[in-house]
């Protein structure tokens, strides 16, 4: 089974990202961060509870112009870490 299928079933219809420091948080999607942002955005991520929820269910997933477990999500293969 998938992690991300196996996250699923241990959390239930994804309730990890419920818990998520940067839920609400608008600078996390959408638009590619600045440097300083990015840093900003680093401590957040570092700092979370469900970090390594998030990192599993990204590394595994399509999901594109987002920032998410320390990274900006450019495409499938397009990820890199900003703000460094």
């Amino acid at each position: 089974m998938s992690p991300v299928l196996v996250m699923a079933d241990d959390y239930g219809a994804q309730r990890w990202m419920e818990l998520a420091a940067c839920l609400n948080d608008d600078r996390f999607t959408g638009v590619k961060p600045s440097a300083s942002e990015s840093i900003e955005m680093l401590d957040i991520c570092f700092g979370c509870e469900v970090f390594q929820d998030c990192l599993r269910y990204h590394d595994y997933s399509d999901v594109i112009g987002v920032f998410a477990a320390g990274w900006w999500r450019e495409g499938v293969s397009g990820c890199s870490l900003t703000g460094l």
